[in-house]
């Protein structure tokens, strides 16, 4: 009885001495395990196991317990972790939180996972704050090595956390189930591996697509590491100044025909007899596409083909950038036609409902079309503007038709146009497609497109530096594809 007394004794101290253990998790887009264990074993000053058994890490009174599965150990490990983030991210999806950029680009990180670390940590009673702060920045302090986040639980809410930029900080918290976080941005740390070694991308391609991956990172958007490049400058077949002309008129044309129509509550005969003095003023009868034409011709289009074609302006805004016509523009009052506002109830719309509503709303919201330019946070058509801007809003579209209203002729465009290299149009297409990625596949999540981008924006910019590359060997107008 004596000695029983004394185990059971025995027994109850242990129990209060380890009387702290807990677990967290890092999920990571590394497949490689090898490459996983050896910043781990080095962080820890340990040997590196033989197998994929779990193995043990010893710190004073700290015993810490990893296990560890990857994609690449078999098809039941592949299930098993696309089961567990497929459950962590339906969890995540449903947060309710005002940083709905970080929480898109964690739920990619979470899609990223290809292997999964698994800590089981325990302790002795006493500084168990210290203790288990310690455990989680030693793991967070190697996370950028081994491209992870790290899952904790807490008493009220669970988090993801990463890294931080800040050196005196270890980890950030990127975003709990209760919708906080520590960061004013977030973005998936994937490294970037495409390579010319294969010969089937050049170095041209590479360098094009780190300054596009450069570019999205400054705005903290997520494009996949892998997504395709577009062509070289050896494969590109680039329109023409004459080409780029006669297709900005075409689509002037369509898009004020649309607007007038929507603007004026115009029947057919009156808006095309409009449309038909542009016509004749650049010989642009040969210029329309089939669909243009089939367009212009049918007296009763609905609504929303009248709103689609007038976010063609868009479009007009980087032909008249590839042309060179933006660099000093001077804007000038829209034409009679399309400058008196009869359509009140078209402006008194929300800038949130870009599915049924003409750029022009967004434009004015009620205001004269000579104040289009100064609603806009973007270059002056004072100054004028050399560039594309992030599509975040509408062009200036009193601006975009003046451009060309100014010149009364094709001849007279091309004369007067600086076209841009075909560098500049290829680096400028190899960015609209990553951002027409971002755009197409958060619509498709159903969530919100990343930096506050305009879908229609960005499918008009995407259609427009396609067709100007020649893509899918100068594939006609019609024919170019629009996905979001």
């Amino acid at each position: 009885m004596e000695l029983w007394n004394l185990l059971n004794k025995q027994t109850d101290r242990i129990k209060r001495e380890v009387s702290y253990n807990d677990k967290t998790f890092i999920l990571s887009m590394e497949d490689d395990m090898d490459k996983l264990m050896d910043v781990l074993c080095r962080k820890f000053n340990v040997d590196k196991p033989e197998d994929c058994k779990p193995f043990e890490i010893h710190h004073d009174d700290i015993r810490i317990t990893v296990e560890r599965i990857s994609q690449s150990m078999g098809e039941d490990e592949a299930e098993f972790i696309k089961s567990q983030t497929s459950s962590i991210y339906n969890h995540f999806y449903k947060v309710d939180t005002q940083y709905t950029d970080i929480k898109t680009n964690l739920l990619y990180s979470i899609n990223l996972t290809k292997s999964m670390i698994f800590i089981n940590y325990s302790f002795h009673e006493g500084d168990e704050d210290y203790k288990k702060a310690f455990i989680e920045q030693t793991f967070a302090s190697v996370l950028n090595e081994m491209q992870g986040i790290m899952l904790i639980r807490g008493e009220e809410e669970d988090g993801f956390y990463c890294q931080s930029p800040d050196e005196k900080r270890c980890m950030e918290l990127i975003l709990s189930d209760k919708g906080n976080s520590t960061l004013l941005n977030y973005v998936p740390f994937e490294k970037f591996e495409l390579s010319s070694e294969n010969k089937e991308i050049s170095d041209e391609q590479i360098t094009r697509r780190e300054r596009t991956r450069n570019l999205m990172l400054g705005r903290y958007i997520y494009v996949p590491a892998d997504y395709p490049v577009i062509e070289d400058e050896t494969k590109a077949k680039c329109r023409s100044a004459e080409e780029i002309a006669e297709r900005a008129v075409a689509l002037m044309i369509v898009s004020a025909y649309s607007e007038y129509r929507i603007r004026e509550d115009a029947d057919y005969e009156e808006a095309y007899n409009f449309a038909s003095q542009i016509i004749k003023k650049y010989d642009a009868d040969k210029m329309f596409s089939p669909k243009e034409r089939k367009y212009l011709s049918n007296q009763d289009p609905t609504r929303e083909e009248l709103i689609a074609h007038t976010w063609q302006y868009e479009s007009i805004y980087v032909m008249e950038w590839a042309l060179g016509l933006l660099a000093g523009a001077e804007n000038e009052a829209l034409p009679k036609a399309l400058s008196e506002n009869k359509k009140e109830d078209l402006y008194n719309v929300s800038v949130e409902d870009k599915k049924d509503v003409s750029p022009v709303a967004q434009n004015t919201k009620g205001t004269s079309n000579n104040a289009l330019a100064k609603n806009w946070n973007m270059a002056s058509s004072e100054s004028g503007v050399d560039k594309l801007d992030f599509p975040d809003h509408v062009c200036d579209i009193a601006l975009t038709i003046n451009l060309l209203k100014q010149c009364g002729s094709i001849s007279e465009i091309v004369k007067k146009a600086d076209l841009k290299s075909n560098k500049e149009l290829l680096d400028e297409c190899d960015l609209i497609s990553c951002l027409e990625w971002s755009c197409a596949d958060t619509t498709s999540r159903e969530l919100p497109s990343p930096s506050g981008m305009i879908n229609k924006v960005v499918v008009e910019r995407y259609k427009a530096l396609n067709w100007l590359i020649g893509a899918g060997d100068r594939e006609e107008w019609d024919e170019i594809g629009e996905y979001i």
